[in-house]
């Protein structure tokens, strides 16, 4: 198991406090394990006894005993066999965990209300679930705008006003290399709606909303690069859809006379 595991089983509501150091170990766990408690406080701007509290809602007795867990967590091969499927079952309940303890509906909100909803996704297979995640939303009524590559984001960021929606999701590898995006997304006042892996490096910008799905390493075949599983990213736009669906039959059943 690691820690993106562990924080996925927890069954709690996290505090922007909590989130703030949560987000930090996970984007830095080598880090982490050759540090103080002191010195990630100092990196996440909040206490020592915040750190301390927050490794022990995740169920550790220490800091000592979380880097035990992050040190060997990491070093451990990759699993095989039925420990894969047993992933995959991981993946799935801890998707399903962060969304239901997620409130989703200033989001659907959102997504009602934009004039355009645009969906990039931030590589070849993320872009494939952004594809989806379009069809699915004009089906429900929603128009939608797929942008294939960071050129055409560039390019289609003036047509973008404050009344639409830009749904970022990513495959693990964050936003693609483009240091002006985060600049034109705040002069543009863009509400973004950012889909990544719990655990991922933070965004170099601010979303309006962001949603985490669970994403176990499947390891490495024949030598290939280490890759991650889809189903928690597939479950979390399945499940965005099915609410948003919901959201607006409730809606209308209130019109009703």
């Amino acid at each position: 198991m690691n820690l993106e595991s562990v924080v996925a089983s927890r069954h709690e509501k996290w505090n922007e406090t909590e989130r703030a150091i949560m987000a930090y170990v996970l984007a830095n766990q080598e880090r982490v394990v050759e540090s103080s408690v002191q010195a990630v406080a100092h990196s996440t701007f909040t206490s020592p006894s915040s750190v301390m509290r927050l490794t022990k809602k995740l169920g550790f007795s220490g800091f000592s005993e979380l880097k035990y867990f992050l040190r060997h967590s990491r070093s451990a091969p990759a699993a095989e066999g039925a420990d894969l499927l047993e992933a995959q079952r991981r993946d799935v309940e801890g998707t399903l965990a962060q969304l239901e303890r997620l409130d989703l509906e200033p989001v659907l909100h959102g997504i009602e209300r934009a004039g355009t909803v645009y969906c990039y996704g931030t590589d070849f297979s993320a872009g494939m679930a952004a594809q989806e995640l379009s069809k699915a939303l004009l089906i429900s009524g929603t128009s939608t705008v797929v942008i294939p590559g960071v050129k055409e984001l560039k390019v289609s960021l003036p047509a973008m006003g404050s009344e639409d929606l830009l749904v970022l999701v990513s495959g693990g590898e964050g936003m693609p290399e483009a240091p002006e995006l985060p600049e034109l997304f705040l002069l543009r006042s863009l509400q973004t709606l950012l889909i990544t892996r719990l655990g991922d490096r933070e965004a170099s910008y601010s979303p309006e909303w962001t949603v985490h799905y669970c994403a176990s390493p499947l390891g490495r075949v024949a030598g290939s690069e280490c890759f991650y599983s889809w189903i928690g990213l597939n479950v979390a736009l399945d499940y965005l859809v099915r609410r948003y669906v919901m959201h607006l039959r409730e809606g209308r059943a209130a019109v009703r006379p």
